[in-house]
């Protein structure tokens, strides 16, 4: 659900944002730019935030972790969490974020992505 500016985004780099728009500006001067960015204007992509997450890798674990940016709740439907097997983890703004597994539903308020290695 959900329609990103790509279908499908490599992870080739240590870290992605993601949001709902590309150029992020914040007073005046660009904050960050989203590597994956939900611009079409749809009720489904209105619930993800212009900063709402982002994923590191980690080079000592190989680990991809994802990480909550968002600063507020807007409500229920616009949270950080991920489906795996079935259960639903939130994914709380803190220093650790959450470890991703293959085949992890990523939800980013109501758009979902899939996670892949």
């Amino acid at each position: 659900m959900g329609s990103a500016n790509a279908p499908e985004l490599p992870i080739e780099k240590s870290c992605v944002y993601v949001g709902r728009e590309v150029d992020v500006h914040r007073n005046g001067g660009m904050r960050r730019r989203n590597d994956l960015a939900f611009v079409e204007d749809s009720d489904v992509n209105r619930s993800v935030s212009r900063e709402h997450a982002h994923i590191d890798y980690d080079n000592i674990t190989g680990e991809h972790r994802l990480f909550n940016d968002r600063w507020y709740a807007r409500g229920t439907d616009c949270g950080t969490r991920i489906v795996r097997d079935g259960v639903s983890l939130e994914v709380h703004r803190d220093t650790r974020g959450t470890r991703l597994e293959p085949g992890d539903e990523i939800h980013l308020g109501r758009a979902i992505v899939t996670f892949e290695r």
